[in-house]
């Protein structure tokens, strides 16, 4: 059984949820609707906003995207999503996260002991191992979990922790 691949071109916004679509999309269009299906890979190089929540996602290539929600899928190692304003990726086994524009990340259960975000002001990033947290613009964090000591957020205003070790480089 090979692999299924749909390809959506030229289309501003793609609404496929609840389609039950499986394997890879690739797409060029702006917009990408596809919650609750089966896709494995997402292929979207012109994407400003990734709405794929519930599916079997093991790889998103957008790199231009600005709003990205994967939550509940099969993600793994390293998430890397360099301009979005703000990201949702819940329940995944994500191990790494960068997000160097993002100002919103939502990434509670997990396995992230990496997370990168230098202009993040709000991060909810509960149930995961964290190891190293990096967020000088963090005003608003919420953790638990946390194996080693290591917050970098020098702006922050709350944090709400649970059953952790902190300090504040």
């Amino acid at each position: 059984m090979g692999t299924h691949r749909l390809d959506v071109d030229n289309s501003g916004v793609l609404r496929i949820p609840f389609m039950n679509y499986q394997g890879e999309l690739h797409t060029n269009c702006l917009y990408i609707h596809c919650q609750f299906n089966q896709f494995t890979k997402i292929v979207a190089y012109d994407a400003l906003g990734v709405f794929a929540s519930d599916n079997q996602l093991t790889d998103v290539i957008a790199p231009f995207a600005e709003v990205v929600n994967v939550d509940n899928n099969q993600l793994t190692e390293l998430l890397y999503f360099n301009r979005a304003k703000e990201i949702s990726c819940s329940f995944n086994s994500i191990k790494k996260l960068y997000a160097e524009s993002a100002q919103r990340i939502v990434a509670s259960s997990n396995n992230i002991v990496f997370l990168f975000a230098p202009l993040v002001t709000y991060l909810v990033a509960k149930n995961n191992p964290l190891e190293h947290l990096t967020t000088p613009e963090a005003l608003t964090i919420y953790i638990d979990q946390m194996n080693r000591n290591n917050i970098y957020a020098p702006k922050l205003i709350d944090l709400y922790v649970s059953a952790n070790d902190y300090n504040f480089a």
